[in-house]
């Protein structure tokens, strides 16, 4: 017999790591295969008090970002989470709207700006898929950590192409574990299934850069960190003229 709420054999399910099936059912219903929000509203206090792994990477994407923003701009950031990110961006543009859909996450990043003093930031619970804006209405888009754990990540790259005008830039960091990880991609898969932890989209660096040339943008700088799970960092640019 297998359980209705993971898939797996009913004694498997009741066994794995100690935690019995009722545990497991309340999980999967607090969590993103669940009702959405939960499992980031969860890790919203713990996302906000963890320490940023890669310093050093952190603000070489920071330094590079702020290389094609000015103060003219009107930013968008989707999957903002707790704000760092859009605060630290926000002293060199004119705007920057960050969207979550996480109402904690979005909590946090309203007492983080506040805190800040920064005034031309604001954050209201949303997704890309519902995002309610017409062409050229922001000149840059950012999605750091936030594509591989999209439902349709392409569909989300040519909602950012739309919103930008020709010369626009979208700007990114991805999990890209499309090839080998195997134990990550069992460990993950597991837990996405029993509803723990939400899905992750499984592309590799090619597929993501594929795509978002076949969008039409053009890639002007990609790299990767050393580490082996470090995420890709892409800045590409909606073209100035039709070729």
């Amino acid at each position: 017999m297998r359980c209705q709420r993971s898939g797996f054999p009913q004694n498997w399910c009741e066994s794995w790591i100690g935690w019995p099936c009722p545990v497991v059912r309340k999980w999967r219903d607090k969590s993103m295969a669940g009702k959405g929000s939960g499992f980031w509203n969860w890790m919203a206090p713990r996302y906000a008090r963890a320490k940023i792994r890669d310093e050093a990477s952190y603000q070489r994407k920071l330094d590079e970002t702020r290389a094609v923003l000015n103060d003219g701009m009107r930013v968008l950031e989707i999957g903002c989470g707790t704000g760092t990110t859009a605060v630290a961006h926000a002293p060199f543009v004119r705007s920057i709207l960050g969207i979550d859909y996480s109402d904690k996450m979005v909590e946090i990043a309203r007492g983080r700006a506040a805190d800040a003093g920064v005034e031309n930031a604001r954050f209201e619970v949303g997704s890309i898929g519902a995002l309610n804006a017409g062409p050229a209405s922001y000149e840059a888009v950012l999605a750091m950590n936030i594509l591989h754990l999209l439902p349709d990540y392409a569909q989300a790259i040519e909602t950012a192409y739309k919103v930008l005008p020709p010369g626009g830039y979208f700007i990114s960091s991805t999990a890209c574990i499309g090839r080998g990880f195997m134990p990550i991609k069992i460990l993950l898969t597991v837990l996405s299934r029993l509803g723990i932890f939400p899905k992750v989209q499984y592309l590799s660096q090619d597929e993501l850069l594929g795509e978002m040339r076949r969008t039409g943008f053009e890639v002007i700088t990609s790299w990767k960190p050393p580490s082996r799970m470090a995420a890709t960092f892409v800045i590409a640019r909606r073209p100035s003229a039709a070729y």
